[in-house]
């Protein structure tokens, strides 16, 4: 599921999917008798869920604006009242990209603490065969600090 369509941005899209925890409602996950979910909960260096590293909630989608989906997610997947099957939830990021392409990125973003090409050590941009910054504003996989970063990205999910 990826996260810029209905789905499970809040929880009632989340009880339609997974159906309801504590009831026997199953949902339609459960009714297509899947038995796991792939959820997008990180779109471009925002989040769906309380970040570890201050990444900001979805800017847009999200009800209410702070809705923990990756935690809704969850909990309704691993219900099993009724005799309900347990549903695998298995999370993924986009990576690199911090702004949709030609977009500039929004004030809170990640992006504008590591954007300064006068600090190497804290330019953690991509860079196109011009010598510019991508145009979705991706940031370098091979700066260490940068996968230092995203490490935690993942590690420090709440």
């Amino acid at each position: 599921m990826d996260a810029w369509h209905a789905g499970f941005l809040n929880q009632s899209q989340v009880d339609t999917l997974l159906g309801v925890p504590g009831t026997g409602a199953k949902g339609t996950i459960r009714d297509a008798n899947c038995n796991a979910v792939f959820v997008q909960v990180r779109r471009r260096a925002d989040v769906c869920y309380p970040s570890g590293v201050g990444e900001p909630y979805f800017s847009s989608g999200l009800s209410p604006a702070t809705f923990n989906a990756l935690q809704a997610m969850i909990n309704a997947a691993h219900d099993t009242t009724g005799g309900k099957q347990r549903i695998a939830v298995h999370a993924w990021i986009v990576t690199f990209a911090t702004s949709a392409s030609g977009v500039t990125p929004p004030a809170n973003s990640v992006y504008w603490q590591h954007s300064d090409p006068d600090d190497p050590d804290s330019y953690w941009m991509t860079l196109n065969d011009s010598g510019e910054e991508t145009d979705d504003k991706a940031f370098d996989p091979g700066h260490p600090k940068c996968e230092q970063y995203l490490t935690d990205v993942l590690t420090y999910a709440h």
